[in-house]
Protein backbone atom coordinates (compact mmCIF):
# COMPACT_ATOMS: atom_id res chain seq x y z
CA UNK A 1 0.00 0.00 0.00
CA UNK A 2 1.35 3.42 -0.90
CA UNK A 3 0.07 6.58 0.77
CA UNK A 4 0.28 9.71 -1.36
CA UNK A 5 -0.41 13.37 -1.02
CA UNK A 6 -0.37 15.99 -3.78
CA UNK A 7 3.48 16.03 -3.74
CA UNK A 8 3.80 12.28 -4.35
CA UNK A 9 4.45 9.21 -2.17
CA UNK A 10 4.53 9.82 1.59
CA UNK A 11 4.69 6.27 2.94
CA UNK A 12 4.80 2.75 1.57
CA UNK A 13 3.36 -0.14 3.62
CA UNK A 14 4.59 -3.65 3.01
CA UNK A 15 3.48 -6.84 4.75
CA UNK A 16 6.50 -8.73 6.10
CA UNK A 17 6.41 -12.48 6.56
CA UNK A 18 9.00 -13.21 9.28
CA UNK A 19 11.62 -15.86 8.50
CA UNK A 20 11.36 -17.37 12.00
CA UNK A 21 8.94 -18.24 14.78
CA UNK A 22 7.15 -15.20 16.08
CA UNK A 23 5.34 -13.97 19.21
CA UNK A 24 1.80 -15.11 19.90
CA UNK A 25 -1.09 -12.82 18.99
CA UNK A 26 -1.61 -10.03 21.51
CA UNK A 27 -2.88 -6.53 22.25
CA UNK A 28 -1.88 -3.68 24.58
CA UNK A 29 1.84 -4.47 24.23
CA UNK A 30 4.65 -2.05 23.46
CA UNK A 31 7.13 -1.97 20.61
CA UNK A 32 10.27 0.10 21.05
CA UNK A 33 12.91 0.79 18.40
CA UNK A 34 16.63 0.41 19.14
CA UNK A 35 19.67 1.35 17.00
CA UNK A 36 17.70 1.73 13.73
CA UNK A 37 17.65 -2.06 13.43
CA UNK A 38 15.83 -3.76 16.32
CA UNK A 39 12.31 -3.54 17.68
CA UNK A 40 11.61 -4.80 21.20
CA UNK A 41 8.12 -6.21 21.74
CA UNK A 42 7.29 -6.32 25.47
CA UNK A 43 4.36 -7.90 27.30
CA UNK A 44 0.78 -7.24 26.36
CA UNK A 45 -2.28 -9.42 26.73
CA UNK A 46 -3.42 -12.51 24.88
CA UNK A 47 -5.77 -15.46 24.99
CA UNK A 48 -3.15 -17.90 26.28
CA UNK A 49 -0.63 -17.71 29.11
CA UNK A 50 2.99 -17.63 27.98
CA UNK A 51 4.39 -21.10 27.41
CA UNK A 52 7.96 -20.26 26.49
CA UNK A 53 10.57 -22.88 27.26
CA UNK A 54 13.28 -20.85 28.94
CA UNK A 55 16.79 -22.12 28.34
CA UNK A 56 19.91 -20.67 29.92
CA UNK A 57 22.52 -19.81 27.35
CA UNK A 58 25.10 -17.53 28.99
CA UNK A 59 22.40 -14.87 29.47
CA UNK A 60 22.41 -14.09 25.75
CA UNK A 61 19.65 -13.75 23.21
CA UNK A 62 18.59 -17.16 21.94
CA UNK A 63 17.84 -17.94 18.32
CA UNK A 64 14.29 -18.94 19.10
CA UNK A 65 12.90 -22.00 17.41
CA UNK A 66 11.22 -23.61 20.42
CA UNK A 67 8.19 -21.43 21.10
CA UNK A 68 5.14 -23.59 21.55
CA UNK A 69 2.55 -22.05 19.28
CA UNK A 70 -0.83 -22.32 20.93
CA UNK A 71 -3.76 -23.27 18.73
CA UNK A 72 -6.14 -20.35 18.57
CA UNK A 73 -9.88 -21.00 18.51
CA UNK A 74 -12.39 -19.07 16.46
CA UNK A 75 -14.65 -18.34 19.47
CA UNK A 76 -12.31 -16.16 21.54
CA UNK A 77 -14.85 -13.82 23.14
CA UNK A 78 -15.44 -16.18 26.06
CA UNK A 79 -11.75 -16.92 26.65
CA UNK A 80 -9.87 -15.24 29.50
CA UNK A 81 -7.19 -12.65 28.76
CA UNK A 82 -3.72 -13.25 30.21
CA UNK A 83 -1.09 -10.56 30.80
CA UNK A 84 2.35 -11.34 29.35
CA UNK A 85 5.92 -10.65 30.42
CA UNK A 86 7.83 -11.96 27.45
CA UNK A 87 10.33 -9.94 25.42
CA UNK A 88 10.87 -10.50 21.71
CA UNK A 89 13.27 -8.72 19.37
CA UNK A 90 12.53 -8.17 15.70
CA UNK A 91 15.60 -7.61 13.51
CA UNK A 92 14.49 -5.38 10.65
CA UNK A 93 17.48 -6.35 8.48
CA UNK A 94 17.05 -10.14 8.73
CA UNK A 95 13.25 -9.98 9.27
CA UNK A 96 13.56 -12.52 12.09
CA UNK A 97 12.08 -12.62 15.59
CA UNK A 98 14.23 -13.71 18.53
CA UNK A 99 12.97 -14.51 22.01
CA UNK A 100 14.95 -12.76 24.76
CA UNK A 101 15.47 -15.13 27.65
CA UNK A 102 15.24 -13.37 31.00
CA UNK A 103 16.40 -15.28 34.12
CA UNK A 104 13.54 -15.87 36.60
CA UNK A 105 15.16 -13.67 39.24
CA UNK A 106 15.14 -10.74 36.80
CA UNK A 107 11.66 -11.19 35.32
CA UNK A 108 9.24 -8.31 35.51
CA UNK A 109 5.60 -8.92 36.40
CA UNK A 110 3.27 -9.80 33.51
CA UNK A 111 1.57 -6.62 32.27
CA UNK A 112 -0.30 -4.83 29.54
CA UNK A 113 -1.05 -1.16 28.78
CA UNK A 114 2.44 -0.23 30.04
CA UNK A 115 5.08 2.17 28.70
CA UNK A 116 8.57 1.44 27.39
CA UNK A 117 11.40 3.48 25.97
CA UNK A 118 15.13 3.18 25.27
CA UNK A 119 17.32 5.65 27.12
CA UNK A 120 21.14 5.52 26.97
CA UNK A 121 21.42 1.80 26.14
CA UNK A 122 18.70 0.88 28.66
CA UNK A 123 15.28 -0.53 27.88
CA UNK A 124 12.93 0.97 30.48
CA UNK A 125 9.54 -0.60 31.31
CA UNK A 126 7.10 1.31 33.52
CA UNK A 127 3.73 0.56 35.04
CA UNK A 128 0.76 -0.83 33.21
CA UNK A 129 -1.98 -3.16 34.34
CA UNK A 130 -1.63 -6.58 35.98
CA UNK A 131 -5.36 -7.09 35.42
CA UNK A 132 -8.23 -4.70 34.86
CA UNK A 133 -8.32 -3.80 38.58
CA UNK A 134 -4.58 -3.62 39.43
CA UNK A 135 -2.34 -0.77 38.33
CA UNK A 136 1.43 -1.30 38.44
CA UNK A 137 3.88 1.46 39.39
CA UNK A 138 7.20 -0.39 39.13
CA UNK A 139 10.16 0.36 36.87
CA UNK A 140 12.31 -2.35 35.27
CA UNK A 141 15.50 -1.65 33.35
CA UNK A 142 17.27 -3.98 30.93
CA UNK A 143 20.82 -2.99 29.96
CA UNK A 144 21.33 -3.34 26.21
CA UNK A 145 24.63 -4.43 24.71
CA UNK A 146 25.56 -4.90 21.09
CA UNK A 147 28.78 -6.64 22.12
CA UNK A 148 29.60 -8.95 25.06
CA UNK A 149 28.47 -7.49 28.36
CA UNK A 150 31.02 -5.83 30.67
CA UNK A 151 30.75 -8.72 33.13
CA UNK A 152 32.07 -11.07 30.41
CA UNK A 153 35.38 -9.15 30.24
Amino acid sequence: MCIRDRNGPVAHWEKIIPKSSQPSRRASHTCTAYKDRYIFLIGGEGYHPDREKKLACNDTVLDFNIYEIMKETNDQEDQPIYPKNDVWIFDVETQMWTFLWVPNAQEFAPRFAHSTCVYKEQLVIFGGLKDFNSLLDDVSICLLYTSPSPRDS
